[in-house]
């Protein structure tokens, strides 16, 4: 596997935690006309861009 690969498979483990918590915990907040729980399971129809 490639050093960039192995990098970001190693920074995607360690964020997924993260992502999973601030799902369960936010994922009802309104942002705008989007919920967390949108922006994180999917974006169909919406105009946005997550990044980390």
């Amino acid at each position: 596997m490639s050093v960039l690969k192995e990098r970001l498979t190693q920074k995607i483990e360690e964020w997924r935690p993260r992502i999973t918590r601030l799902l369960k915990d936010h994922g009802d907040v309104v942002v705008d006309e989007v919920t967390i729980a949108k922006a994180l399971g999917g974006m169909r129809g919406l105009k946005s861009l997550v990044t980390d």
